[in-house]
């Protein structure tokens, strides 16, 4: 976080995990944070879910996505980042 330009934000999507720590330590350095949260309905019907992530998308400048190699709707995210022009960066986990 510490090496973030100046006036920079960091979105979430709320989940646990990596979302939690990113939020969490962005506070800690008085990083503005907005948290997407996915609803019930978008976490059980995969359309609606693409949807959402595509929003979050939208609301990004640079993508950083931590994926475990398998999860479809991060690497749906990634490929949506990588479309739209976005920088990505993908840290896959071991």
């Amino acid at each position: 976080m510490s090496s973030l330009p100046p006036r920079s934000s960091i979105i979430t999507g709320s989940a646990s995990g990596v979302d939690a720590a990113a939020t969490k330590a962005a506070r800690a350095k008085n990083i503005p944070v907005q948290v997407m949260p996915a609803s019930f309905d978008e976490l059980a019907d995969a359309s609606k879910s693409a949807a959402r992530n595509q929003r979050l998308v939208d609301a990004c400048d640079v993508l950083v996505a931590f994926w475990d190699g398998a999860s479809k709707g991060t690497r749906a995210t990634v490929d949506r980042a990588l479309d739209s022009g976005k920088e990505v960066h993908v840290f896959v986990a071991n």
